[in-house]
């Protein structure tokens, strides 16, 4: 989430530090493997996006596409990231040097609006590197949305928020490598505009949070 992600580049300049050092050279692995956490949608998305696998006629589409599902009352506020969404990330490689991707985005609620799905697929130039997939929800006792993630390289997260605040929505929680290694990490979602919203994934590391990687989304279909 993406996930899941660019607009306003952000830069981190390498520290002499050595523990630095091997947090820069960490962050260049996790946007690799964790950008691969925030997507598994190629299948889906052939089926979600305009491009899909075989040339439907208009009619065949029609006949075979569901209906959207609508959310139930607790996630309606999550209702503005249906649909399907082209981003444009940008993050920095462990010798400091910029990383460019490109991130597919696929979301539609499941099982009767009660979950939301939200996948992913991020290429680095033209090459797919990353896919992931998270289920939102809503956890009543604790008035907050509960986001489990899964990616292509073994990794998970578990993330949680209470929603919005203005045009803004955090998730906070831990991302846990193939190897064991767990990462605080947190994720925030922007809207700025109607069609338009950004991504900013940060880490924790000895006190103190790191932007790992910004996107920028447009939906698909709008100018």
């Amino acid at each position: 989430m993406v996930g899941n992600f660019g607009g306003n580049r952000h830069q981190l300049e390498p520290d002499s530090n050595p523990p630095c050092a091997e947090l820069y050279r960490g962050v260049e692995s996790m946007i690799r493997k964790n950008v691969k956490l925030m997507m598994t949608a190629v299948a889906v998305l052939a089926v979600t996006m305009p491009a899909a696998a075989h040339a439907d006629t208009p009619a065949e589409t029609a006949a075979v596409k569901p209906a959207p599902v609508t959310p139930t009352a607790p996630l309606q506020p999550l209702n503005v990231f249906a649909g399907s969404w082209k981003c444009t990330g940008s993050s920095v490689g462990g010798d400091g040097s910029p990383i460019v991707f490109k991130t597919a985005v696929g979301v539609e609620f499941i099982y009767d609006g009660h979950f939301m799905r939200w996948s992913e697929t991020t290429s680095i130039n033209g090459a797919v590197v990353a896919t992931a997939e998270y289920t939102w929800g809503w956890q009543a006792s604790d008035n907050s949305y509960d986001v489990n993630a899964i990616g292509s390289l073994g990794q998970r997260a578990h993330l949680t928020t209470p929603g919005w605040a203005g045009d803004s929505m955090t998730l906070q929680g831990t991302t846990t490598q193939v190897d064991g290694a767990a990462i605080p990490s947190r994720l925030t979602l922007t809207t700025t505009g109607a069609k338009t919203f950004t991504v900013a994934v940060a880490i924790e590391a000895a006190g103190q949070w790191i932007v790992a990687s910004q996107s920028a989304c447009t939906q698909r279909g709008s100018s």
